[in-house]
């Protein structure tokens, strides 16, 4: 099994190391980019009705959504990860100023004892390196949101990054691989395509 796997797992790497040598290295367009997806976030039913949202705070690589909590006036929940266990929880605060430095230097909510329960109704935004239209995703390969989705699979997953990670063909994927309901960039809202069976 783990032969058939394999080939999958280096067309990943090869993306991964795409996306590292050529993500957007001017922080204004990171910034406008940035803005736009937040902007179109706010337009969405979904965003708007979800009892609860799940954002996380951008690598350099990655889109900065901590602008939400004064542009929504809500609370939101971000990750905290667990390198022991290769697995996330989500943590409800009210401001960017209750994060700090976390694992892999990323900031994080300080941990809580509270139960971390989503509905159908949630909403979590989802980070990755790269993205197709049927919603699939390649992320920075430890696992940690596909192991978390496999046991949380009730909530809307959205992908978010930038237009130039949207490949026009479909991404290499397993069946452990879980597919976002949509892609947003800095483009639009992209509702992802039903897959053909």
């Amino acid at each position: 099994m783990g032969s058939a796997i394999e080939p999958l797992n280096q067309i990943k790497r090869q993306v991964r190391e795409q996306w590292k040598a050529s993500y957007p290295k001017d922080p204004g367009f990171r910034a406008t980019a940035s803005r736009e997806i937040c902007h179109f976030l706010l337009q969405q039913h979904e965003f708007k009705r979800a009892p609860r949202i799940a954002i996380f705070a951008g690598r350099e690589t990655e889109i900065d959504l901590l602008s939400l909590f004064s542009l929504a006036n809500r609370p939101f929940a971000l990750p905290i990860t667990f390198p022991q266990t290769k697995t996330l929880k989500f943590i409800d605060i009210g401001s960017p100023l209750e994060l700090k430095i976390g694992n892999f230097g990323i900031l994080e909510p300080v941990d809580s004892h509270k139960e971390d329960l989503w509905t159908s109704h949630d909403l979590i935004l989802v980070p990755g390196v790269g993205f197709d239209l049927f919603g699939n995703r390649i992320g920075h390969g430890a696992g940690y949101y596909d192991r978390f989705f496999s046991k949380n699979p009730l909530p809307i997953r959205w992908g978010i990054g930038f237009h130039q990670q949207i490949s026009n063909q479909e991404l290499a994927h397993t069946h452990h691989d879980v597919r976002m309901g949509a892609i947003v960039t800095e483009r639009g809202f992209f509702p992802a395509k039903k897959v053909e069976k």
